[in-house]
């Protein structure tokens, strides 16, 4: 009899961590694995599981803000629900909300294998002392009750070792993903609305939120426009909270001519081929799925040190690295790059990306750790 696997995370929107449990679900699925997805809302997760035939199964108030005398009860009552009807014998936990609830309530229920991927620990955001020190207690409280915790970087599993009880616990699998199906330049660029041609074409693809820092990036796109002759068009592809807040920015500053929220797009991946370069400003950041996939599509990068971003680009070898995320710096960056624009920086980062970071490496390491 094939082992079950209960994926659980917080959100079924497509960020980052839902299109991980998306390809470890569908890999599973295909290695023979009985595979279900819980997680707090219907979304694009839940539509594009269905799609493949993997059960999607919704957890009643799950969200990711803390409500814990209203929504949080309901969730933690329906999550148990969920574990007790479904009878994982492997309960793989993404995100901190649900990893927390999941890993305490697998303990409880007595699962078998109780796995914890950290999609880069929660630590890092900017908060107050006091929040961050709550945070870090309930980080650690997660990997306690975890039998194996996942580190999708070195960085995190180096920051989580320092932890009483975790050292045992922790294994580094660096995420995966497979070459994208790129659309011709000019296709990619008119389903952006790209009209600029004789612009520099700069990308991002990432959630509107805070963590993601994309108003310092707008800003230094703003400012290097400023000063040189040919312009830089920034597109920015994704939907989230910040996007009242980034389109008064972009008006505030007039820039709307050179740079365009898209909107979330189903084929994100696929638009890559419409950049000369692609940008990642993020405060915090795991093992980025987006940074790999423009890797893949040969972009040269500039990226932030967060997480485990150093271990996909070396400085100037394979991309160009910020110590600082703010927008002097990104400026400084985005006129390196472009006032001697070479592809050589994006082909170096294809050749990593495709020797070190493969869907089918990060699958093989995952079941190696179910079945210890």
């Amino acid at each position: 009899m094939s082992k079950k696997i209960l994926f659980v995370i917080t959100k079924s929107n497509w960020g980052g961590a839902q299109r991980y449990v998306f390809n470890m679900a569908r890999a599973m699925h295909e290695k023979g694995y009985e595979v279900s997805v819980a997680a707090g809302t219907a979304g694009l997760l839940a539509d594009r599981l269905r799609e493949i035939n993997i059960p999607f199964r919704a957890i009643s108030g799950m969200g990711r803000d803390m409500r814990p005398l209203s929504s949080d009860i309901r969730a933690f009552f329906s999550l148990a629900r969920i574990i007790r009807e479904e009878k994982p014998d492997i309960l793989h936990l993404n995100s901190s909300k649900a990893g927390g609830m999941g890993a305490l309530l697998g303990r409880i229920l007595s699962v078998p294998r109780i796995i914890y991927t950290a999609h880069g620990w929660p630590t890092r955001e900017k908060r107050f002392f006091l929040s961050r020190l709550l945070i870090t207690f309930f980080s650690w409280l997660t990997a306690a009750f975890a039998h194996t915790v996942i580190a999708v970087s070195r960085a995190d599993q180096e920051e989580a070792s320092a932890w009483p009880f975790m050292r045992k616990k922790l294994v580094t699998i660096h995420n995966g993903v497979e070459a994208p199906m790129l659309l011709p330049r000019e296709e990619a660029q008119q389903e952006l609305g790209i009209e600029n041609k004789d612009a520099w074409q700069l990308g991002t693809i990432a959630e509107l939120h805070p963590n993601k820092n994309l108003s310092a990036a707008i800003l230094a796109v703003a400012g290097y426009n400023e000063t040189h002759t040919k312009k830089i068009e920034y597109t920015i592809i994704s939907d989230g909270e910040e996007r009242e807040r980034l389109e008064h920015l972009i008006a505030e500053k007039n820039i709307g001519d050179f740079v365009r929220l898209a909107g979330f797009r189903k084929n994100a991946t696929s638009l890559l081929s419409a950049f000369d370069a692609f940008l990642l400003p993020s405060i915090k950041e795991g093992l980025p799925l987006t940074l790999l996939e423009a890797g893949f599509a040969g972009l040269p990068t500039i990226a932030t040190t967060t997480g485990g971003i150093p271990e996909i680009i070396e400085q100037r070898e394979t991309g160009l690295l910020l110590a600082t995320p703010d927008t002097a710096s990104i400026a400084d960056a985005l006129a390196e790059l472009f006032n001697e624009y070479s592809t050589h920086l994006g082909e170096r980062l294809k050749e990593k990306v495709r020797a070190d970071f493969s869907l089918e490496r990060c699958v093989t390491d995952t079941v190696a750790v179910y079945e210890r």
